[in-house]
């Protein structure tokens, strides 16, 4: 009988392994954004950490090339992109490279405190409702949009990619 049980476990794990795959594939060759590549982002005005309101179409326009980042404390692949974010505007940000990094569905303080641990370099908007990333139709964390000066969407993409790092990079090489 243990054998029969195992068998049935390896093929539960297979089953889920493929429908997980499939679901994560799809989310990120389809997502169904609001915004795609040639689009220009709808502008919002959220608070900042501090209460500050800030407008993103003012924070894109001041900016050469900007992140516009989706994200939430408790999910693993942002927190394994914010310091490659962090690195990214550490490198770039003197060159017009800036990163909004919206915070969803979250409670200030829970924001506050995982900033307190995990200090990032660039502007963390708070979407305490989630109005924004519903808009946006964001499904999944993380999820990005690289825009232009004028907000002119360059680049989606989601999930954690490291290949956000040779995007910005090339991009901002051609100053």
């Amino acid at each position: 009988m243990p054998d029969k049980r195992w068998l049935g476990f390896l093929v539960a794990l297979v089953v889920f392994a493929a429908v997980s795959f499939t679901v994560k594939n799809n989310v990120r060759n389809n997502p169904g954004l609001a915004f795609g590549q040639g689009e220009t982002l709808e502008s919002f005005t959220l608070p900042d950490t501090t209460g500050t309101p800030v407008e993103l179409q003012a924070y894109i326009e001041a900016h050469e090339l900007t992140w516009v980042n989706f994200w939430a404390t408790w999910c693993g692949p942002c927190r394994q992109e914010m310091p490659l974010m962090a690195k990214l505007y550490e490198e770039h940000s003197a060159d017009g490279f800036g990163i909004v990094a919206i915070s969803v569905s979250e409670e200030p303080q829970t924001v506050k405190t995982y900033l307190n641990q995990n200090p990032v370099p660039f502007t963390i908007l708070l979407d305490e409702d989630g109005s924004v990333s519903q808009r946006y139709r964001v499904q999944a964390l993380p999820t990005s949009f690289l825009v232009d000066s004028t907000g002119q969407v360059l680049q989606t993409g989601v999930g954690f990619q490291q290949s956000w790092e040779y995007v910005v990079n090339q991009r901002m090489g051609d100053n």
